[in-house]
């Protein structure tokens, strides 16, 4: 999984970037590449180390996250205003024009009273209607355009925003996420854990020699006796009594310990000894 993590650190990063270093250049210039990429590689340290630091690494990353969710965002606001300013100067015809068509009509009207007095304003007055007629036909026109103006907007484009927003949102989580996977992974590589045995560890059977040989050591020490009066007593060569008394270094070492026959008659001669007591 690794693998996969870096490449997903590094394609988020890299997208991220794009926007990011566009924003910092419509902002400082130049100097806004340098305030980009160290602005990435704070946010990445603080969270690669594990503890309270993530808490600044939180902050950078929403630092990071505001220039390419501004940069992404600008065309949408631009069409609203664009389309607002337009709203506001089909508006503003709108309004002209009427004034315009009620001063027409009140000149209309009063060629009419003149042609009633006087002859040769027919002529006028039809013209007159005329531009009445044509000034109507703009007021339509400009006012179906401000319905559709009105009913319509830049639908595609905020779409296309939205989920440009909400893709960015989840390059950062994946930045985030991918820079703690690597943190872990580099952790577990440094600090291997042993891995533990599940089982329960059965007890080692108590090795009955140990106890013989503490029994002759002690008898010995007791009767003052040497190896050579046990090996004697014992019937058994001096050399396997010394062997018997080391029997436990002996077998850590891995060497070669007393006999079968010298520990059996050794036991039985311990056996007697006790007996005569």
């Amino acid at each position: 999984m690794t693998p996969l993590a870096l490449l997903t650190l590094l394609g988020c990063v890299a997208t991220l970037q794009y926007h990011s270093v566009l924003w910092w250049l419509d902002q400082v210039g130049w100097s806004g590449v340098a305030i980009s990429l160290v602005l990435e590689v704070v946010a990445v340290w603080f969270w690669f180390r594990p503890g309270w630091g993530r808490v600044f690494g939180a902050a950078a990353s929403v630092i990071v996250l505001a220039g390419p969710l501004h940069h992404t965002a600008a065309p949408l606001f631009q069409a609203r205003d664009a389309a607002a300013a337009e709203r506001a100067a089909v508006s503003a015809k709108l309004d002209s024009l009427r004034d315009e068509i009620q001063t027409q009509r009140q000149t209309l009207a009063g060629y009419r009273e003149r042609s009633e007095e006087r002859v040769g304003w027919r002529d006028v007055q039809e013209r007159a209607s005329e531009t009445l007629a044509e000034l109507r036909d703009r007021e339509r026109d400009l006012v179906a355009r401000q319905a559709a103006m009105q009913s319509s907007g830049p639908v595609a484009l905020e779409l296309v925003t939205l989920l440009q927003l909400g893709a960015l949102l989840l390059f950062q989580m994946g930045t985030i996420t991918s820079v703690t996977h690597l943190s872990a992974a580099y952790r577990r590589r440094q600090h291997p854990e042993t891995p533990r045995n599940t089982q329960p560890q059965q007890a080692a059977p108590e090795d009955p020699r140990l106890a013989l040989a503490g029994r002759l050591d002690r008898h010995m020490a007791d009767r003052g006796l040497s190896q050579s009066a046990v090996a004697d007593a014992a019937g058994v060569p001096r050399q396997e009594v010394g062997r018997a008394l080391r029997h436990a270094e002996t077998r850590a070492q891995g060497g070669r310990t007393a006999s079968a026959t010298t520990w059996q008659r050794l036991g039985q001669y311990l056996q007697q000894e006790e007996r005569a007591k």
